[in-house]
Protein backbone atom coordinates (compact mmCIF):
# COMPACT_ATOMS: atom_id res chain seq x y z
CA UNK A 1 0.00 0.00 0.00
CA UNK A 2 1.37 3.58 -0.79
CA UNK A 3 0.37 5.01 2.81
CA UNK A 4 1.75 1.89 4.28
CA UNK A 5 5.51 2.33 3.98
CA UNK A 6 7.57 -0.94 4.32
CA UNK A 7 10.43 -1.79 6.87
CA UNK A 8 14.16 -2.60 5.86
CA UNK A 9 14.76 -6.37 4.55
CA UNK A 10 17.46 -8.06 5.15
CA UNK A 11 19.98 -9.10 2.52
CA UNK A 12 19.20 -5.62 0.54
CA UNK A 13 21.72 -3.97 -1.32
CA UNK A 14 23.87 -1.04 0.19
CA UNK A 15 22.96 2.64 -0.43
CA UNK A 16 23.65 4.08 -3.46
CA UNK A 17 26.43 6.79 -3.31
CA UNK A 18 24.59 10.19 -4.11
CA UNK A 19 27.71 12.78 -3.51
CA UNK A 20 26.99 14.63 -6.45
CA UNK A 21 23.21 13.75 -6.59
CA UNK A 22 20.84 16.76 -6.65
CA UNK A 23 16.46 16.13 -6.60
CA UNK A 24 13.85 17.82 -9.17
CA UNK A 25 13.60 21.21 -8.20
CA UNK A 26 10.27 21.85 -6.25
CA UNK A 27 9.10 18.07 -7.47
CA UNK A 28 6.05 16.49 -5.95
CA UNK A 29 3.81 13.29 -7.25
CA UNK A 30 0.49 13.98 -7.86
CA UNK A 31 -0.79 14.04 -4.40
CA UNK A 32 1.87 16.82 -3.62
CA UNK A 33 4.31 14.23 -1.96
CA UNK A 34 7.90 15.60 -2.09
CA UNK A 35 11.56 13.82 -2.47
CA UNK A 36 11.57 15.35 1.64
CA UNK A 37 8.57 12.96 2.18
CA UNK A 38 9.79 9.93 0.26
CA UNK A 39 12.51 9.77 2.93
CA UNK A 40 10.56 10.84 5.74
CA UNK A 41 7.64 7.90 5.21
CA UNK A 42 10.76 5.75 4.88
CA UNK A 43 9.05 5.04 0.89
CA UNK A 44 12.76 5.45 -0.25
CA UNK A 45 16.25 5.68 1.52
CA UNK A 46 20.27 5.91 0.77
CA UNK A 47 19.59 6.00 -2.96
CA UNK A 48 16.95 2.75 -2.83
CA UNK A 49 13.57 2.76 -3.36
CA UNK A 50 11.51 0.71 -0.62
CA UNK A 51 7.95 1.12 -1.42
CA UNK A 52 7.90 0.21 -4.94
CA UNK A 53 3.92 1.22 -4.87
CA UNK A 54 4.64 4.75 -4.56
CA UNK A 55 7.26 4.98 -7.68
CA UNK A 56 6.76 5.06 -11.64
CA UNK A 57 5.25 6.48 -14.18
CA UNK A 58 1.92 6.98 -12.06
CA UNK A 59 3.51 8.98 -9.40
CA UNK A 60 6.23 10.92 -11.31
CA UNK A 61 9.50 8.68 -11.50
CA UNK A 62 10.51 9.98 -7.82
CA UNK A 63 13.29 6.96 -8.57
CA UNK A 64 14.53 9.85 -11.46
CA UNK A 65 13.51 12.76 -9.52
CA UNK A 66 15.05 12.11 -5.96
CA UNK A 67 18.24 11.41 -4.58
CA UNK A 68 16.83 9.78 -1.68
CA UNK A 69 15.23 7.07 -4.44
CA UNK A 70 18.27 6.80 -6.44
CA UNK A 71 18.00 9.69 -9.53
CA UNK A 72 18.31 8.44 -12.88
CA UNK A 73 20.58 6.09 -14.51
CA UNK A 74 22.87 7.31 -16.83
CA UNK A 75 20.31 4.95 -19.13
CA UNK A 76 17.72 6.75 -17.99
CA UNK A 77 18.80 9.73 -19.09
CA UNK A 78 19.84 9.02 -22.47
CA UNK A 79 16.59 6.83 -23.10
CA UNK A 80 14.12 9.96 -21.82
CA UNK A 81 16.87 12.78 -23.43
CA UNK A 82 15.32 10.65 -27.24
CA UNK A 83 11.93 12.37 -26.85
CA UNK A 84 11.51 15.85 -28.42
CA UNK A 85 7.43 15.96 -28.90
CA UNK A 86 5.13 14.91 -25.65
CA UNK A 87 1.61 14.03 -27.18
CA UNK A 88 -1.35 14.48 -25.11
CA UNK A 89 -4.84 13.35 -25.21
CA UNK A 90 -6.78 15.98 -23.49
CA UNK A 91 -10.42 14.37 -22.03
CA UNK A 92 -12.63 14.23 -19.50
CA UNK A 93 -13.75 10.42 -20.12
CA UNK A 94 -11.79 7.67 -22.17
CA UNK A 95 -14.53 5.85 -24.01
CA UNK A 96 -13.63 1.97 -25.37
CA UNK A 97 -13.06 3.18 -28.90
CA UNK A 98 -10.14 5.83 -27.90
CA UNK A 99 -8.32 3.47 -26.12
CA UNK A 100 -8.32 1.37 -29.16
CA UNK A 101 -7.43 4.22 -30.72
CA UNK A 102 -4.55 5.03 -28.22
CA UNK A 103 -3.30 1.26 -28.46
CA UNK A 104 -2.84 1.92 -32.30
CA UNK A 105 -1.39 5.43 -31.71
CA UNK A 106 0.96 3.64 -29.23
CA UNK A 107 1.68 0.33 -31.87
CA UNK A 108 3.04 2.59 -34.27
CA UNK A 109 5.05 4.80 -31.46
CA UNK A 110 6.68 1.22 -31.07
CA UNK A 111 8.00 1.32 -34.86
CA UNK A 112 10.93 3.25 -34.23
CA UNK A 113 13.73 2.81 -36.98
CA UNK A 114 14.63 0.24 -37.49
CA UNK A 115 11.21 -1.44 -38.55
CA UNK A 116 12.00 -5.10 -37.76
CA UNK A 117 8.54 -5.87 -36.46
CA UNK A 118 5.78 -7.25 -38.78
CA UNK A 119 3.30 -4.89 -38.15
CA UNK A 120 5.30 -1.77 -38.48
CA UNK A 121 4.96 -1.86 -42.57
CA UNK A 122 0.85 -1.34 -41.85
CA UNK A 123 0.83 1.18 -38.69
CA UNK A 124 3.58 3.30 -40.18
CA UNK A 125 6.19 4.76 -37.35
CA UNK A 126 9.47 5.96 -38.67
CA UNK A 127 12.44 7.60 -37.35
CA UNK A 128 10.52 10.09 -35.84
CA UNK A 129 8.59 7.69 -33.87
CA UNK A 130 11.30 7.50 -31.41
CA UNK A 131 10.83 11.41 -30.69
CA UNK A 132 7.42 10.83 -28.93
CA UNK A 133 5.77 10.38 -25.99
CA UNK A 134 2.27 9.51 -25.81
CA UNK A 135 -0.50 10.39 -23.26
CA UNK A 136 -3.66 10.86 -22.01
CA UNK A 137 -4.65 13.85 -19.49
CA UNK A 138 -7.64 12.89 -17.58
CA UNK A 139 -9.69 14.99 -15.89
CA UNK A 140 -11.16 14.69 -12.75
CA UNK A 141 -13.54 17.29 -10.98
CA UNK A 142 -13.25 17.78 -7.70
CA UNK A 143 -15.03 20.85 -7.58
CA UNK A 144 -12.14 23.07 -5.87
CA UNK A 145 -12.78 26.32 -7.19
CA UNK A 146 -16.26 26.40 -5.24
CA UNK A 147 -14.87 27.58 -2.17
CA UNK A 148 -15.70 24.28 -0.34
CA UNK A 149 -12.14 22.32 -0.04
CA UNK A 150 -12.82 18.55 0.60
CA UNK A 151 -12.08 16.62 3.86
CA UNK A 152 -8.78 15.07 4.44
CA UNK A 153 -10.25 11.90 4.47
CA UNK A 154 -11.62 12.41 1.57
CA UNK A 155 -8.87 13.63 -0.47
CA UNK A 156 -6.79 10.61 0.70
CA UNK A 157 -9.68 8.30 -0.62
CA UNK A 158 -9.68 10.20 -3.96
CA UNK A 159 -5.92 10.03 -4.35
CA UNK A 160 -6.07 5.93 -3.94
CA UNK A 161 -8.92 5.68 -6.42
CA UNK A 162 -6.83 7.78 -8.75
CA UNK A 163 -3.52 6.20 -8.54
CA UNK A 164 -5.38 2.53 -9.07
CA UNK A 165 -7.52 4.41 -11.82
CA UNK A 166 -3.85 5.53 -13.76
CA UNK A 167 -2.65 2.26 -12.90
CA UNK A 168 -5.85 0.21 -14.72
CA UNK A 169 -5.98 3.19 -17.58
CA UNK A 170 -2.41 2.95 -18.52
CA UNK A 171 -2.00 -0.73 -18.41
CA UNK A 172 -5.92 -0.92 -20.92
CA UNK A 173 -4.24 1.60 -23.53
CA UNK A 174 -0.72 1.67 -23.46
CA UNK A 175 -0.31 5.04 -22.94
CA UNK A 176 0.43 6.54 -20.17
CA UNK A 177 -1.87 8.23 -17.91
CA UNK A 178 -1.89 11.36 -15.54
CA UNK A 179 -5.04 12.32 -13.87
CA UNK A 180 -5.72 15.63 -12.78
CA UNK A 181 -8.23 18.34 -10.83
CA UNK A 182 -8.65 21.26 -9.43
CA UNK A 183 -6.72 20.60 -6.54
CA UNK A 184 -3.58 19.85 -8.94
CA UNK A 185 -3.80 23.08 -10.46
CA UNK A 186 -4.38 25.12 -6.80
CA UNK A 187 -0.86 23.18 -5.99
CA UNK A 188 1.18 24.44 -8.86
CA UNK A 189 -0.49 27.36 -9.51
CA UNK A 190 -2.34 29.09 -6.31
CA UNK A 191 -3.31 32.23 -7.81
CA UNK A 192 -5.18 30.70 -10.52
CA UNK A 193 -7.23 28.63 -8.26
CA UNK A 194 -7.60 32.24 -6.11
CA UNK A 195 -8.44 34.13 -9.11
CA UNK A 196 -10.89 31.14 -10.63
CA UNK A 197 -12.52 31.06 -7.21
CA UNK A 198 -13.03 34.83 -7.28
CA UNK A 199 -14.51 34.94 -10.91
CA UNK A 200 -16.88 31.81 -10.23
CA UNK A 201 -18.39 33.27 -7.11
CA UNK A 202 -18.92 36.49 -9.27
CA UNK A 203 -20.60 34.59 -12.10
CA UNK A 204 -22.90 32.44 -9.80
CA UNK A 205 -23.83 35.51 -7.64
CA UNK A 206 -24.35 38.36 -11.03
CA UNK A 207 -25.15 35.65 -15.03
CA UNK A 208 -26.83 32.11 -15.47
CA UNK A 209 -25.35 29.37 -14.15
CA UNK A 210 -24.46 28.48 -17.90
CA UNK A 211 -21.55 31.36 -17.45
CA UNK A 212 -20.12 29.70 -14.35
CA UNK A 213 -20.20 26.55 -15.96
CA UNK A 214 -18.34 28.03 -19.14
CA UNK A 215 -15.44 29.83 -16.37
CA UNK A 216 -15.00 26.00 -15.37
CA UNK A 217 -14.39 24.31 -19.12
CA UNK A 218 -12.79 27.11 -20.80
CA UNK A 219 -10.43 29.22 -18.39
CA UNK A 220 -7.78 27.05 -17.10
CA UNK A 221 -7.56 23.28 -18.70
CA UNK A 222 -4.19 24.45 -20.76
CA UNK A 223 -2.42 24.47 -16.79
CA UNK A 224 -2.58 21.03 -16.92
CA UNK A 225 0.13 20.97 -19.33
CA UNK A 226 2.60 22.66 -17.07
CA UNK A 227 0.86 20.48 -14.01
CA UNK A 228 1.94 17.36 -15.27
CA UNK A 229 4.98 19.41 -16.42
CA UNK A 230 5.79 19.68 -12.24
CA UNK A 231 5.07 15.71 -11.58
CA UNK A 232 6.79 13.98 -15.05
CA UNK A 233 8.47 16.93 -17.12
CA UNK A 234 11.81 16.10 -14.85
CA UNK A 235 12.15 12.78 -16.85
CA UNK A 236 12.16 14.18 -20.47
CA UNK A 237 14.78 16.52 -20.41
CA UNK A 238 14.88 17.37 -23.97
CA UNK A 239 11.32 17.50 -24.58
CA UNK A 240 11.15 20.99 -26.98
CA UNK A 241 7.17 20.52 -27.78
CA UNK A 242 3.74 20.20 -26.44
CA UNK A 243 1.37 18.77 -28.29
CA UNK A 244 -2.50 19.01 -27.25
CA UNK A 245 -5.05 17.27 -28.82
CA UNK A 246 -8.93 16.46 -27.85
CA UNK A 247 -9.93 12.92 -28.83
CA UNK A 248 -12.51 13.61 -31.76
CA UNK A 249 -9.38 15.47 -33.47
CA UNK A 250 -8.42 13.09 -36.49
CA UNK A 251 -5.32 12.80 -38.96
CA UNK A 252 -5.73 10.94 -42.30
CA UNK A 253 -2.53 9.29 -42.49
CA UNK A 254 -1.56 5.76 -41.38
CA UNK A 255 1.49 7.26 -38.89
CA UNK A 256 -0.66 9.66 -37.39
CA UNK A 257 1.90 11.41 -34.52
CA UNK A 258 5.01 10.74 -36.55
CA UNK A 259 3.52 12.37 -39.49
CA UNK A 260 2.65 15.12 -37.87
CA UNK A 261 6.42 15.81 -35.96
CA UNK A 262 7.64 15.01 -38.96
CA UNK A 263 5.51 17.61 -41.19
CA UNK A 264 6.35 20.08 -38.69
CA UNK A 265 10.06 19.50 -38.58
CA UNK A 266 9.75 20.66 -42.44
CA UNK A 267 9.64 24.32 -41.41
CA UNK A 268 12.16 26.57 -41.05
CA UNK A 269 10.92 28.42 -38.42
CA UNK A 270 10.38 27.24 -34.83
CA UNK A 271 7.03 28.18 -34.04
CA UNK A 272 6.12 28.18 -30.40
CA UNK A 273 1.91 28.14 -30.59
CA UNK A 274 0.81 26.46 -33.87
CA UNK A 275 -2.71 26.45 -34.19
CA UNK A 276 -5.39 25.39 -37.00
CA UNK A 277 -6.12 28.81 -37.48
CA UNK A 278 -5.41 32.58 -36.37
CA UNK A 279 -8.44 34.99 -36.35
CA UNK A 280 -7.96 38.65 -35.50
CA UNK A 281 -10.76 40.61 -33.67
CA UNK A 282 -12.59 41.81 -36.26
CA UNK A 283 -13.00 38.85 -38.72
CA UNK A 284 -16.17 37.12 -37.75
CA UNK A 285 -15.41 33.96 -40.86
CA UNK A 286 -13.59 31.60 -38.42
CA UNK A 287 -13.02 29.55 -41.82
CA UNK A 288 -13.09 31.87 -45.12
CA UNK A 289 -12.49 29.13 -47.73
CA UNK A 290 -16.31 27.65 -46.64
CA UNK A 291 -17.92 30.77 -44.72
CA UNK A 292 -18.81 28.11 -42.15
CA UNK A 293 -18.80 30.64 -39.19
CA UNK A 294 -19.33 29.70 -35.54
CA UNK A 295 -22.52 31.26 -32.57
CA UNK A 296 -21.13 34.79 -32.47
CA UNK A 297 -17.79 35.62 -30.68
CA UNK A 298 -18.42 38.92 -29.59
CA UNK A 299 -19.38 37.75 -25.79
CA UNK A 300 -16.02 35.97 -25.59
CA UNK A 301 -14.24 39.43 -26.14
CA UNK A 302 -16.57 41.10 -23.89
CA UNK A 303 -15.79 38.91 -20.97
CA UNK A 304 -12.29 39.29 -21.68
CA UNK A 305 -12.08 42.78 -21.36
CA UNK A 306 -9.69 43.51 -18.42
CA UNK A 307 -7.32 40.82 -20.00
CA UNK A 308 -7.17 42.99 -23.33
CA UNK A 309 -6.63 46.36 -21.92
CA UNK A 310 -3.42 47.68 -23.58
CA UNK A 311 -3.26 45.07 -26.10
CA UNK A 312 -2.78 46.17 -29.63
CA UNK A 313 -6.25 45.57 -31.97
CA UNK A 314 -3.57 43.81 -34.28
CA UNK A 315 -2.55 41.35 -31.67
CA UNK A 316 -6.19 40.64 -30.40
CA UNK A 317 -6.54 37.47 -32.00
CA UNK A 318 -8.15 34.04 -31.59
CA UNK A 319 -7.48 30.19 -31.90
CA UNK A 320 -8.86 26.81 -31.93
CA UNK A 321 -7.88 25.23 -28.81
CA UNK A 322 -8.82 21.29 -30.14
CA UNK A 323 -5.61 20.61 -32.09
CA UNK A 324 -2.33 22.63 -30.72
CA UNK A 325 1.67 22.67 -30.67
CA UNK A 326 3.12 24.98 -28.14
CA UNK A 327 7.16 25.05 -27.44
CA UNK A 328 8.48 23.73 -24.06
CA UNK A 329 9.51 27.67 -23.82
CA UNK A 330 6.15 29.03 -24.22
CA UNK A 331 4.45 26.85 -21.81
CA UNK A 332 7.26 27.37 -18.82
CA UNK A 333 8.22 31.57 -19.71
CA UNK A 334 5.47 32.68 -21.09
CA UNK A 335 2.31 31.16 -19.99
CA UNK A 336 3.92 30.06 -16.51
CA UNK A 337 4.65 33.83 -15.61
CA UNK A 338 1.05 34.31 -16.37
CA UNK A 339 -0.12 31.88 -14.53
CA UNK A 340 1.73 32.38 -11.38
CA UNK A 341 0.83 35.78 -11.30
CA UNK A 342 -2.84 34.09 -11.81
CA UNK A 343 -4.03 35.52 -15.37
CA UNK A 344 -7.01 33.78 -16.46
CA UNK A 345 -9.19 34.12 -19.24
CA UNK A 346 -10.81 32.41 -22.01
CA UNK A 347 -8.06 30.08 -23.64
CA UNK A 348 -9.07 30.41 -27.15
CA UNK A 349 -7.87 33.88 -26.70
CA UNK A 350 -5.37 34.01 -23.75
CA UNK A 351 -3.06 31.49 -25.36
CA UNK A 352 -2.77 33.68 -28.39
CA UNK A 353 -2.54 37.33 -27.19
CA UNK A 354 0.23 36.34 -24.24
CA UNK A 355 1.93 34.84 -27.04
CA UNK A 356 1.47 38.05 -29.63
CA UNK A 357 2.79 40.25 -26.88
CA UNK A 358 5.55 38.38 -25.46
CA UNK A 359 8.55 39.32 -27.81
CA UNK A 360 10.22 35.92 -27.61
CA UNK A 361 7.16 33.91 -29.14
CA UNK A 362 5.92 33.72 -32.51
CA UNK A 363 2.34 32.36 -33.40
CA UNK A 364 1.38 30.89 -37.02
CA UNK A 365 -1.17 28.59 -38.07
CA UNK A 366 -0.64 24.73 -38.87
CA UNK A 367 -0.62 25.42 -42.76
CA UNK A 368 2.52 27.54 -41.78
CA UNK A 369 4.42 24.34 -41.00
CA UNK A 370 2.80 21.85 -44.02
CA UNK A 371 0.06 20.56 -41.88
CA UNK A 372 -3.00 20.50 -44.16
CA UNK A 373 -6.16 21.65 -42.57
CA UNK A 374 -8.71 22.05 -44.91
CA UNK A 375 -10.75 19.81 -43.49
CA UNK A 376 -10.51 21.19 -39.95
CA UNK A 377 -14.43 22.81 -39.68
CA UNK A 378 -16.21 23.65 -36.58
CA UNK A 379 -18.87 23.05 -38.74
CA UNK A 380 -19.62 21.41 -41.78
CA UNK A 381 -23.25 22.90 -42.28
CA UNK A 382 -26.09 24.17 -40.78
CA UNK A 383 -27.79 20.60 -40.48
CA UNK A 384 -24.41 18.60 -39.86
CA UNK A 385 -22.15 20.22 -37.21
CA UNK A 386 -19.85 16.76 -36.92
CA UNK A 387 -17.95 14.89 -39.54
CA UNK A 388 -19.12 11.44 -40.50
CA UNK A 389 -16.95 8.72 -39.74
CA UNK A 390 -17.14 7.13 -42.92
CA UNK A 391 -16.04 10.71 -44.75
CA UNK A 392 -13.01 10.17 -42.61
CA UNK A 393 -12.20 6.95 -42.95
CA UNK A 394 -12.07 8.07 -47.01
CA UNK A 395 -9.74 10.37 -46.63
CA UNK A 396 -7.75 8.53 -44.39
CA UNK A 397 -7.42 5.42 -47.03
CA UNK A 398 -6.36 7.90 -49.54
CA UNK A 399 -3.46 9.81 -47.06
CA UNK A 400 -5.17 12.86 -47.46
CA UNK A 401 -2.85 13.64 -44.19
CA UNK A 402 -5.18 16.48 -43.15
CA UNK A 403 -6.60 17.17 -39.58
CA UNK A 404 -10.79 16.53 -39.14
CA UNK A 405 -12.40 17.98 -36.61
CA UNK A 406 -15.05 17.28 -35.19
CA UNK A 407 -15.46 13.54 -35.64
CA UNK A 408 -17.64 12.30 -32.79
CA UNK A 409 -18.46 8.82 -33.79
CA UNK A 410 -14.89 7.17 -34.27
CA UNK A 411 -16.21 3.51 -34.12
CA UNK A 412 -15.09 2.93 -37.95
CA UNK A 413 -11.73 4.38 -37.29
CA UNK A 414 -11.38 2.08 -34.83
CA UNK A 415 -12.44 -0.70 -36.28
CA UNK A 416 -10.56 -0.22 -39.38
CA UNK A 417 -7.00 -0.29 -37.50
CA UNK A 418 -8.18 -3.27 -35.61
CA UNK A 419 -8.23 -5.24 -38.55
CA UNK A 420 -4.30 -3.83 -39.75
CA UNK A 421 -1.67 -6.70 -39.30
CA UNK A 422 -0.06 -6.52 -35.73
Amino acid sequence: MYHSPPHAVRGEPPPRRMASCVDVPRWANFRGHTCADYLAFNWCAGGRVLNASATGAIFGRPEWACCTCGAASAADVRAAGAVTNLFFIATHEVEDVDVRLFRYYQRALDCAEPRDKPHCAAVGGGHHASEISLWVLLYRSVNRFDGVAPSAAEVVRRDDVDANEQRRQSAAHGAEVAIWSERDVERVFPKVAHAIDRRWRHYRANTSHNDSNYLHNYYWFHTSLLVWNATYGHAYPNARYFWRLEPDVLYAGRDPLPSLVQRAAMTKVAWDVLSPFVQPRNNTELFPETYVSRAPYKHHWDKNAELLEGVPPAKQVHVLVCANRYSASFLRDTMGTRWNHGVVGYEEILLPVACLTDRRCSLAPFSMAKIPVKHLKYRISRNQEYWNCTQFLDALKSDSRDLWHPVKDRRCYADYVDALPR
